[in-house]
């Protein structure tokens, strides 16, 4: 059990459940725990937002990766037929 000593009144709290005992800290309690939503909502979207941009920047990595695997391919095709034509038969 924690008890925290402040100018409007004395806060309980025991597992977590915080027991105000003046309506001023009821009040005060409220909006500690209307805080303490909004940063967990904060939190959540910033979580999923960085989850989000993790992977479009695994699908951009992925794209670059197979469009220069296929440029180097064609590349390397290129050479290898131009090789062959302009090869001397003898």
């Amino acid at each position: 059990m924690i008890i925290i000593v402040l100018r409007g009144g004395v806060v309980i709290i025991d597992s977590f459940t915080v027991i105000p005992t003046t309506p001023k800290l009821h009040e005060w309690n409220f909006k500690m725990l209307e805080l303490s939503f909004v940063i967990s909502v904060v939190v959540v979207v910033v979580a999923v937002a960085a989850a989000a941009a993790a992977a479009v920047v695994v699908v951009v990595v992925v794209v670059v990766v197979v469009v220069v695997a296929v440029v180097v391919v064609v590349i390397v095709v290129m050479v290898e037929v131009w090789l062959v034509y302009t090869s001397d038969p003898n």
